[in-house]
């Protein structure tokens, strides 16, 4: 019948599987402070000067 069908299409699937990333031993935790406050920054950067573009100034 027609409810196989139905049912796969409203179908929601399982949520995905989060991996693990293994930490660099050798690393200390304030060097992955700043990389990730670099990347930030960079980010901000990036959407402040997109935001002059678009808004012509």
């Amino acid at each position: 019948m027609r409810t196989a069908a139905i049912d796969l299409d409203i179908h929601i699937p399982a949520p995905p599987r989060p991996r693990r990333i293994a930490l660099r031993i050798d690393e200390p935790w304030w060097r992955e402070a700043m990389r990730w406050s670099i990347v930030g920054l960079t980010a901000s950067l990036v959407a402040g000067e997109l935001t002059l573009v678009l808004l012509g100034l």
